[in-house]
């Protein structure tokens, strides 16, 4: 199975995933297996002993979790990416990060990462959400002049961008016209990217 690098702040958030993982693929309790770095960073020696761990053949799935792997060094991350190239496909690693940049690129080449931060970062911004939820009802055009939707930095169309398409994600089930927004979000989105489009026009599109 391919690896899963799952990026997230929230202790609530990742353990919320692993269990759905579990529940979903019906992962025997006894088989899901729990692995923390012993000091301020996974050692070689750690992973070492998980290589020792899966060179069996296993029936059933058999889950390992590595909780804070971006604090592994360099090192560790190399001799780790052998068993991530060669495990058996009854084998699913989740490396839990804060930070997915700290992880080598083959290491993320080979491995599927699933960002739980930005679900954080929006769920956690109640005020847009609000707003936005107001438009609704109102048709108010005046939440163009929302301070949560002015472009101030460079940074805050993307992240912009992406709390819009999570929350018209949440709202596809009540209204289907949500795919549509989110077709067009894309589409300015991927013209501000390169350069087409004023960010701030774009936002407020």
């Amino acid at each position: 199975m391919i690896p899963i690098i799952l990026v997230s702040d929230s202790a609530k958030n990742y353990h919320s995933f692993v269990r759905d993982f579990v529940k979903k693929n019906s992962v025997d309790e006894n088989y899901v297996f729990t692995i923390k770095p012993l000091g301020k960073e996974f050692s070689i020696d750690q992973i070492r002993e998980i290589k020792k761990n899966i060179i069996y053949n296993f029936s059933k799935l058999h889950l390992y979790i590595l909780y804070d792997f971006d604090s592994a060094s360099f090192e560790a991350q190399n001799a780790f990416l052998k068993t991530l190239e060669e495990h058996q496909q009854t084998i699913q690693f989740i490396l839990i990060v804060k930070n997915h940049h700290k992880l080598t690129p083959t290491i993320l080449s080979r491995s599927k990462v699933i960002n739980l931060r930005i679900a954080d970062d929006f769920l956690q911004d109640k005020e847009f959400n609000r707003a936005l939820s107001q438009f609704f009802t109102s048709l108010d055009l005046k939440i163009l002049g929302d301070a949560k939707l002015q472009v101030k930095q460079i940074n805050n169309p993307a992240d912009l961008f992406k709390k819009f398409t999570l929350f018209f994600r949440q709202r596809l089930a009540i209204d289907p016209k949500s795919t549509q927004v989110l077709r067009e979000i894309l589409s300015v989105h991927y013209a501000v990217e390169n350069n087409h489009v004023d960010p701030q026009s774009a936002i407020d599109h």
